[in-house]
């Protein structure tokens, strides 16, 4: 569920990007998460406000779709570090 969320964030940040070129990257992904967080609430802190992205393994589908999104915002995909209670294995 996360990682489609994830896919949905990056679609609709595609589409933003292409439609409003003269504000910033920035600016558009601040938006687009505003209005995200609005719209989506509980999916909104599934993906950003809870351990599951920080405790997903490296190799999964919803670090890939993180990664993208977060890619897609100018950030680094090698920026992202799971919590330490993930490296002790509880949750």
């Amino acid at each position: 569920m996360t990682a489609e969320a994830f896919r949905q964030f990056s679609a609709m940040l595609r589409k933003r990007s292409e439609s409003r070129r003269s504000s910033s990257k920035l600016s558009r992904f601040a938006q687009l998460t505003l209005d995200f967080g609005l719209r989506r609430n509980g999916i909104y802190r599934l993906m950003f406000a809870s351990r599951t992205m920080a405790c997903a393994p490296k190799d999964s589908e919803l670090h890939s779709a993180a990664m993208e999104t977060f890619e897609l915002a100018g950030g680094s995909a090698g920026s992202a570090r799971r919590s330490d209670c993930c490296a002790s294995g509880s949750a």
